[in-house]
């Protein structure tokens, strides 16, 4: 059974796993589709405004995009969703299937279920 994307956030690490800088889809809010960075303070996470060219990076590389990255520029990149994003891996690949997932504690949601 193919389960749907939803509306839900997706966080990618910029730098490093635990790092204290995020790029995260529909967060702080949920009702807009788009990227923002976000910043860890304690075990409190806050939003650290647009997109940032750190941040384009950082999701180019979670989403082994960075052949591409000529055709997704930041203004294009900051409202694509996590599962287009992994759709074009997908297409890039071959066909081969990788599962790429959110890397917030708690929130390893799958690309593919992120609209």
């Amino acid at each position: 059974m193919k389960r749907r994307a939803q509306k839900v956030s997706y966080s990618v690490p910029v730098g490093y796993p635990g790092s204290s800088q995020s790029v995260d889809w529909r967060w702080p809010d949920p009702k807009s589709p788009e990227w923002r960075m976000s910043e860890r303070e304690g075990v409190s996470w806050f939003s650290a405004g647009h997109l940032t060219e750190q941040g384009r990076s950082a999701i180019l590389e979670h989403f082994g995009l960075e052949r591409v990255a000529d055709q997704l520029p930041l203004s294009l990149l900051a409202r694509r969703a996590p599962n287009e994003l992994e759709l074009m891996h997908f297409g890039l690949s071959g066909g081969e299937r990788q599962v790429h997932r959110s890397d917030r504690i708690g929130d390893h949601i799958e690309a593919q279920l992120a609209a």
